[in-house]
């Protein structure tokens, strides 16, 4: 009878215990994609991460992509942007001092996506992150063709958003739409093709700049500038590189040396991200 009783007790206790809390987010196994959600085929997934690794390598502008079927295998008591902007902070994305990483993500299921944009960017960039979202992202989405719109989505988030704050410039103006996100039906063409051309050209960008300097030597124009790695970073250790500018014309030669950051062993809860911060810039949609 008391082992009844007992047996009995313990089958209670489990009945009213609370079930065990999920993890609040995903840990990352990839500094570049991660497919949760399976959405990407092996050739989509090795493009997009080869886009945001080129993006990293000549940046050092950490962008990433999460695919998750549905937040309720985490913490569905947030908001989608609270959710994003926690699951940001908690891995650490983008550069602990310039705050300027990136994150796409996509929930199959909940049928809803984010672009979280690190504390370094303006909030005019964050009427460009909807524009990409309305235009590249959704419209694919709504039809399925989940591989289609993440691939579009992301070249013009590198394009419109990553690459042009890289380089400094100011965000594009909003006078294209009537209102923000909403881009006039003949205007789109332009911009994708714009954001396309954008991608082709970028290697050659940071050379016109140089290009556009007279040389402190001759006078002329005509420099080039190109970086070299002369130790690479490891775990714990700085890598050091050099930033060289030299003349097409005289034998002027001007080198920088610059710190690479070292890199991080991956503990499950921020992998090898930098450390960058996000206070909840960017833009959300829903299909």
């Amino acid at each position: 009878m008391l082992r009844l009783i007992l047996a009995l007790c313990a089958l209670f206790l489990l009945a009213v215990a609370p079930p065990a809390a999920a993890e609040p987010y995903p840990a990352p196994a990839s500094l570049y994609v991660n497919d949760h959600a399976d959405l990407l085929g092996p050739e989509a997934e090795d493009r997009v991460q080869d886009a945001l690794r080129r993006l990293r390598g000549e940046t050092g502008i950490e962008a990433t992509l999460l695919t998750l079927a549905t937040r309720s295998d985490y913490d569905y008591s947030a908001t989608l942007e609270r959710f994003a902007t926690g699951l940001f902070n908690t891995w650490g994305i983008g550069d602990a001092t310039r705050h300027d990483g990136i994150l796409i993500l996509v929930l199959r299921e909940d049928r809803e996506m984010r672009i979280e944009l690190g504390s370094g960017y303006g909030r005019d960039f964050d009427w460009i992150a909807q524009q990409i979202i309305d235009t590249e992202f959704l419209p694919a989405f709504r039809e399925g063709r989940h591989e289609q719109g993440i691939e579009a989505g992301t070249a013009a988030t590198l394009a419109r958003i990553a690459y042009p704050h890289a380089q400094a410039l100011p965000p594009e103006a909003p006078g294209l739409s009537e209102r923000p996100g909403e881009l006039k039906p003949v205007l789109v063409p332009l911009v994708i093709i714009g954001a396309m051309l954008l991608l082709v050209f970028r290697r050659r960008l940071g050379d016109l700049s140089q290009g556009l300097r007279r040389c402190p030597n001759c006078g002329r124009f005509g420099l080039r500038r190109h970086s070299e790695t002369e130790r690479d970073a490891a775990l714990s250790a700085s890598g050091l590189g050099h930033r060289i500018t030299e003349c097409r014309y005289c034998d002027y030669r001007d080198s920088e040396n610059f710190t690479i950051a070292p890199r991080r062993r991956n503990t499950g809860s921020g992998g090898n991200f930098g450390g960058g911060g996000s206070s909840g810039g960017g833009a959300s949609g829903r299909w």
